[in-house]
């Protein structure tokens, strides 16, 4: 705001120096009129008579040399000033118009130095309220942030849990399955020796019904049908893995 006001000055005055420079040149080039001098007729280097009786002879006459200078000076003056009306006129216009710039550029000057102030005021204000959306900006990217590294570190989390889990669900799931195939062969193996533990128990039987038919037919009794069909190798039938 202050090197506004120091350059309105500086302009201010430019102007003046301009119409004082306008001013000077006018009365050098005989623009604006200028006061004769007086006497600038008469030719005073002349010498006085110095022979004359008296001191009073020795001046000039006042009705012969002085007075019809001084008629001729002002009828000079007076043509003078009728000659350069015109002209007197036209620089007196020409400064009025150089005046009425002058004082319609403080205006503008002033002007411009309220709206300048009024423009500074409202970049102030929008700086402060650019500052705070800032602020408020960079909270929310902050929550953000922080939601964003909870969320990742919660994921890693759960990622390593569930990767944890897996794997014991994969322990858990080849003990299933080695006990299962243990299982499995014991039953196999358990049943495998019932059934063995039968076909013997039913080849006994068929050799000890064989022993009773023929004691009945060597004693002559009633001969014993006995239907049997289990043969050694007949039922040899075994569960295999």
């Amino acid at each position: 705001m202050l090197d506004l006001e120091v350059r309105s000055t500086q302009a201010s005055d430019r102007v003046e120096k301009t119409l004082t420079m306008y001013k000077s040149k006018a009365v050098k080039l005989g623009l604006i009129p200028r006061a004769p001098e007086p006497f600038e007729h008469l030719d005073f280097s002349q010498t006085v008579n110095s022979g004359a009786a008296d001191v009073f002879d020795m001046l000039p006459d006042t009705l012969i040399d002085i007075k019809p200078a001084l008629i001729q000076l002002k009828k000079n003056a007076i043509v003078h000033r009728l000659g350069l009306t015109d002209q007197v006129l036209w620089v007196e216009e020409k400064l009025a118009n150089l005046t009425e710039t002058l004082q319609e550029k403080r205006e503008n000057l002033h002007t411009l130095e309220t709206s300048v102030q009024q423009l500074a005021k409202q970049l102030e204000d929008d700086k402060e309220k650019f500052a705070a959306e800032i602020g408020r900006m960079n909270e929310q990217i902050n929550a953000v942030l922080k939601r964003v590294t909870d969320t990742e570190s919660t994921i890693e989390t759960n990622r390593i849990t569930i990767g944890r889990e897996i794997q014991a669900l994969r322990v858990r799931f080849d003990e299933t399955q080695e006990r299962l195939s243990k299982l499995t062969k014991d039953n196999v193996d358990e049943m495998n020796s019932i059934l063995g533990f039968i076909v013997s128990y039913k080849e006994r039987i068929a050799e000890k019904t064989l022993q009773l038919k023929h004691l009945s037919e060597s004693t002559g009794g009633p001969s014993i049908n006995l239907d049997v069909n289990y043969h050694s190798g007949s039922n040899n039938t075994f569960m295999r893995i």
